[in-house]
């Protein structure tokens, strides 16, 4: 794969960074945190005793469910559109195909990361609200943000391989599911599977993201923080993962002609 020129890649990344904010779908997933968050609050003010781990539970997972869905649409969508549309033929007229899928890509990753800034601060407002403020929940909105970059560079995989946005959308909701739950399911075959089970799920589990190396919810509902090389050996395992997803989908996408 040859060179990506970074001013292109740059460019293309703040397009679509421009271009994603302004969209309805970005401000009615920020409508639909509000709606999370509000209830969030309401649960805090119900689960008296528990009031701390409910309020930083439920609000890391808001965050994390609605980050999902604006990835899964805004990304999605954008990205068939310009295929249906000839936008693409035009980006490609101007920009190497490495450089726009690339920048296509950290654009997102930089609507990620704002949406999950302003949901952050959100957040924070509703625990000073009950109490439950901890500056510990901004590692957990970091590992969150790494969860969502793995997603987008999932859909960006899929969507390079099928021509359906229906199978991108829902082919990238499945794998995010099923790696949050694949290191249970291993801890059970290996408990009480065959060999070839147990080799199976392995190979299953090396393939798929493996988000629990980025899970410490039940530590946030506790106001604790695992030690710096948690952080480091998640940043590090993310970015790699990232990496190599990035270089399968340039390579397909090199491949096609559009």
């Amino acid at each position: 794969m040859k060179s990506i020129p970074m001013k292109e890649t740059i460019a293309v990344a703040i397009l679509n960074f421009k271009q994603g904010t302004r969209e309805k779908i970005f401000f009615g997933v920020i409508f639909f945190l509000v709606f999370l968050l509000a209830l969030t609050f309401f649960l805090g003010v119900l689960a008296i005793g528990e009031t701390e781990k409910v309020v930083r539970s439920a609000g890391i997972a808001g965050l994390e469910i609605s980050g999902l869905l604006l990835i899964l649409f805004s990304f999605t969508l954008s990205f068939y559109k310009e295929k249906e549309t000839r936008i693409l033929q035009v980006y490609l007229s101007y920009f190497s195909t490495s450089s726009y899928l690339i920048g296509k890509a950290l654009g997102y990753f930089l609507i990620t990361g704002f949406y999950l800034l302003i949901g952050s601060i959100g957040w924070a407002i509703i625990l000073c609200m009950n109490d439950a403020f901890t500056w510990n929940i901004f590692p957990a909105v970091y590992l969150t943000f790494l969860k969502l970059i793995i997603v987008v560079s999932i859909n960006l995989l899929l969507a390079t391989l099928v021509a359906s946005p229906t199978l991108a959308l829902l082919g990238t909701l499945f794998i995010f599911y099923t790696s949050e739950v694949c290191a249970q399911a291993l801890q059970l075959v290996v408990a009480n599977g065959y060999n070839l089970q147990v080799w199976i799920m392995k190979a299953i589990y090396f393939i798929l993201p493996n988000m629990d190396k980025l899970y410490i919810k039940s530590d946030i509902a506790y106001g604790e923080i695992p030690d710096l090389s948690f952080f480091v050996l998640s940043s590090a395992y993310s970015f790699a993962y990232v990496g190599f997803i990035f270089l399968v989908s340039v390579t397909i996408f090199s491949k096609r002609e559009y």
